[in-house]
């Protein structure tokens, strides 16, 4: 079957505004000074980042990877298991040397990497729940750098441009990956050319900055241009496959008593934990894509998906802590490779149904919410999610057209039972201030947009055969 007898993201992007009576969002953007590049002498990052290639270990290793994972919890019970390594966390973001040894197949090259303790002094402001390490390989000896001491220990101190790079993408700044130089020495220490920001949430305008790193670790900014102001904020994502379910205090939001919130922070606490959770879920999808030789464009727009969702656990993260409650990190078993037929189902049932309503369901709330707080915060979600949302349904195209009649038959059905759930959830009722305060719609309300959204999709198809999927 053709693509395009599905709904397109396109298609979508532009039906979701539409359907909830809301103008586009747009973002304020900055012409900025460029920044000298002729400071720098050396290229660590041309599209993507390649600092590992240029690191001097003082003993050889056979491996080395940045890796950026979900951090385990603070609040992790005895009943959960421990966060560990896994084929879809953490996040590769440079590698250099040969992942496994010869000897090793690679069901054995999995299992010892999926041994290692997740963790690291190197974490994300402590609300997105995120960490970065270095992990290295000696012949059949595995370990985690996870400190600024392990790190120099490694390559004996901070005495060169890659080494102050590799430093700083530990810190979670990014380098400028353009054909450009983005490093160099200094009297001082050592120049980079670095981005910072994420352009969702108050204050987290994207910069580029000249950062100087001097042998002991320490920074300081020479220079910074502003390239794009922030939204001033940033609706629920996908569910990854093995996440551990949060049983929540209606008061507080989180798993324990400790801590009264309002109604409203337990809501954003929630809301929080599944934003994280999400990252996960789109590892995952990437991983599995690569696995099906996907298209590459698709792969792409599911990686910025990605990076989407740390923004939005960041800013309800901000949202919960707002009115009171504290999210709680998410806990996430490991999980094998999906087949396509797999990868079709969960992509209906959590990207096609969900998102797509939850898509909805944002751009509801940017404009009905009473504090203005949380109508910009949400605001940059419904957009994103829109997108994610849009990715979905392209995602079904491609995977249907791939599938034999039996399995597209198997993923309809399953679609349908989807919609059955959501329809039943869309039942529940929150305390009044979530629907005041946070802008979430009422029973009545939310089975509306459902029944109109329902309506528009079925009709956006072109086959039949695709009206099955929502019939």
């Amino acid at each position: 079957m053709h693509p395009n007898e599905f709904m397109t993201g396109f298609q979508l992007e532009r039906l979701l505004p539409v359907l909830a009576m809301i103008a586009p969002i747009g973002c304020e953007a900055n012409d900025p000074l460029e920044i000298d590049t002729a400071q720098f002498t050396e290229n660590l990052c041309d599209e993507e980042l390649q600092v590992l290639d240029a690191i001097e270990p003082i003993e050889p290793v056979d491996y080395l990877a940045l890796v950026e994972g979900t951090s385990p919890s603070d609040d992790d019970q005895d009943d959960r298991p421990p966060v560990r390594f896994s084929s879809a966390e953490p996040w590769t973001l440079d590698e250099s040397g040969e992942r496994c040894p010869s000897e090793w197949n690679e069901e054995t090259c999995d299992a010892r990497y999926g041994d290692l303790i997740a963790g690291s002094d190197f974490e994300l402001s402590g609300q997105v729940f995120l960490y970065r390490a270095l992990v290295v390989r000696q012949a059949n000896d595995l370990r985690v750098v996870r400190s600024q001491a392990e790190l120099e220990n490694l390559i004996g101190g901070i005495d060169s441009p890659a080494d102050a790079a590799l430093l700083e993408s530990l810190r979670f700044t990014g380098l400028v990956c353009t054909e450009d130089d983005d490093a160099g020495a200094d009297p001082r220490g050592f120049l980079l050319h670095t981005i910072v920001g994420g352009g969702c949430g108050e204050g987290d305008d994207i910069e580029q900055q000249v950062v100087l790193v001097n042998d002991k670790g320490g920074r300081s900014i020479l220079e910074e241009r502003l390239i794009e102001r922030a939204d001033p904020g940033c609706a629920v994502g996908r569910r990854p496959a093995g996440l551990w379910k949060l049983q929540r205090s209606p008061c507080t939001g989180s798993s324990s008593p400790r801590a009264r919130a309002s109604a409203v922070g337990a809501f954003f606490a929630s809301m929080a934990h599944l934003e994280a959770a999400s990252v996960t879920a789109f590892e995952q999808l990437v991983r599995d894509l690569r696995c099906h030789s996907a298209p590459r464009g698709l792969i792409a727009r599911t990686e910025r998906a990605r990076r989407d969702e740390i923004r939005h656990a960041r800013v309800t993260a901000s949202l919960a802590r707002r009115y009171g409650g504290r999210p709680v990190r998410p806990t996430i078993r490991r999980t094998a490779p999906r087949s396509l037929l797999e990868l079709a189902s969960d992509n209906a049932t959590e990207g096609c149904v969900r998102e797509t309503y939850g898509a909805l369901v944002a751009h509801v709330q940017t404009r009905q919410a009473r504090s203005p707080v949380v109508r910009r915060a949400l605001m940059g979600i419904a957009h994103d999610e829109t997108q994610h949302a849009g990715l979905s349904w392209d995602l079904a195209a491609w995977t249907r057209s791939r599938l034999s009649p039996t399995e597209q038959r198997r993923v309809a059905a399953e679609t349908r039972n989807a919609i059955d759930q959501l329809q039943h959830e869309l039942r529940q009722e929150y305390p009044h201030e979530v629907h005041t305060i946070a802008g979430m719609p009422t029973p009545d309300h939310a089975h509306a947009l459902y029944t109109r959204l329902r309506h528009h999709l079925r009709s956006s198809m072109v086959s039949s055969s695709s009206r099955g999927l929502l019939t």
